[in-house]
């Protein structure tokens, strides 16, 4: 996990002084280039993750599956 932060890092490093003017401003292409920024560092965390072994899709699926038996919290979902 050290090595994908470290390279995420990087990359956020890279894309923030590659992108400073454009962060410069608090307008609205300042704010999507953030918002880009943002997902890049998740792209690229997720991506080394895949990438050093430390995140696998089959984990991934098997935790986002509901199990039988668990119901919602949420009132929408309530019978």
């Amino acid at each position: 996990m050290l090595a994908a932060t470290i390279g995420m890092s990087g990359v956020l490093w890279a894309a923030l002084v590659l992108l400073a003017p454009l962060l410069a401003h608090a307008n609205f292409k300042g704010v999507v280039v953030l918002v880009g920024v943002c997902a890049l560092g998740s792209v690229a965390y997720a991506a080394l993750g895949g990438l050093l072994g430390i995140l696998r899709l089959s984990e991934l699926r098997f935790v986002m599956r509901r199990q039988p038996g668990l119901t919602s919290i949420d009132p929408g979902e309530q019978p």
